[in-house]
């Protein structure tokens, strides 16, 4: 899931091709030009004529509001392809936003209840800032800035490692965000080990890391997620990985 500012084609097909040909929805500009039966005209002005019915949408997995949906598989012109195209207007809005999907078999109300997990995306900047000191800066040298941004992101890469890795491992579904608040009770033994160049002590410190975090760290409600939450479209948790495989013979 993408905003308006990543819908262009090479976003959108490169997205796509990096991970195995999956499914990309953006937005694109109103004024983007899409061709129906040869004809030419501006996104806004097709759906102007075809502006679609209303639905009830359930928004994250939670409220559910009305919207006004329409859709068509057109070729857009900037993209040289076609892409599937749905106008979207919630209620109260005077506008539709309109998204694009890559691949064409999806429903429309799937592409649309998809465009709501974008949010995700927030979750992910605010667990950067509450949990990986984001937000704590008291510079304006633009060196330090960006040394203190990348070691936020450092930090916030390894919390989701040790998060996806005792999924794995333990075939427990297990929550990024609680992983990211009580890392800190692991992380500590992990990095003076990677410090110490160890790898009999790395093992045994990923080892009690993933024990700690698979029994502190779980999804409080996995069952609620597959009815109205994020894994209502599918999103399920992995729990097989050919790499974890190795890790763990190897441990």
């Amino acid at each position: 899931m993408a905003d308006a500012l990543y819908g262009t084609a090479p976003f959108v097909d490169g997205a796509s091709v990096t991970f195995g040909g999956v499914q990309v929805i953006s937005q694109i500009r109103s004024n983007q030009k899409v061709r129906v039966h040869k004809r030419e005209q501006h996104v806004a002005d097709y759906f102007a004529t075809h502006p679609g019915t209303p639905h009830t949408i359930r928004i994250r997995g939670g409220e559910e509001v009305i919207a006004i949906v329409g859709s068509a598989r057109v070729y857009v012109g900037s993209h040289k392809t076609k892409r599937f195209v749905v106008a979207l207007k919630y209620e109260g809005e005077e506008t539709s936003r309109s998204l694009i999907a890559s691949d064409l078999s999806w429903r429309t109300l799937d592409i649309v209840q998809g465009q709501t997990l974008r949010w995700l995306v927030e979750l992910l900047l605010k667990e950067w800032k509450s949990y990986a000191n984001l937000h704590a800066f008291d510079t304006a040298k633009p060196v330090i800035v960006e040394g203190l941004i990348w070691i936020a992101i450092a930090a916030a890469a390894l919390k989701r490692f040790l998060a996806h890795m005792t999924q794995l491992l333990t075939a427990v579904p297990m929550s990024t965000r609680k992983v990211a608040m009580c890392a800190m009770h692991v992380l500590g033994d992990v990095v003076e080990a990677l410090k110490s160049g160890d790898e009999a002590r790395l093992y045994a410190a990923l080892e009690a890391a993933i024990m700690y975090l698979s029994c502190h760290a779980q999804r409080a409600h996995p069952e609620r997620d597959r009815r109205t939450g994020r894994s209502q479209l599918g999103l399920e948790p992995c729990f097989e990985n050919d790499d974890v495989i190795e890790f763990a013979e190897a441990a």
